[in-house]
């Protein structure tokens, strides 16, 4: 068995990575700060914060009672911070500049 060397043929960190960052319903919400202090740790790796970026929000479940956070089920003022704070997100990191782009 003979294994070919890999090749020396460096391949930039954004062509190889795609970031999915998945987000769901917890009380702070509509507030951005948590996933702000992720996608801005980036930082810390060279060529990170030029990856592509997809920040994917999990459904919700609009319910009466307390909201059950793991399960996405959540009474109708807690979905409505939920969807604000999915608008807030989409607004804000939609358009990264010198980045890899950012779906939402």
């Amino acid at each position: 068995l003979f294994l070919a060397p890999f090749p020396t043929v460096s391949i930039a960190l954004p062509e190889r990575l795609s970031i999915v960052l998945v987000t769901s319903p917890i009380p702070s919400h509509p507030s951005t700060q948590l996933v702000d202090s992720v996608i801005q740790s980036f930082d810390l790796i060279h060529s990170l914060q030029d990856c592509p970026l997809i920040i994917v929000a999990d459904g919700i479940t609009i319910r009466d009672g307390k909201p059950v956070w793991n399960q996405g089920k959540v009474n109708a003022e807690t979905g409505k911070k939920y969807r604000a704070y999915v608008d807030a997100l989409r607004a804000k990191w939609t358009v990264r500049a010198g980045s890899g782009g950012c779906k939402v």
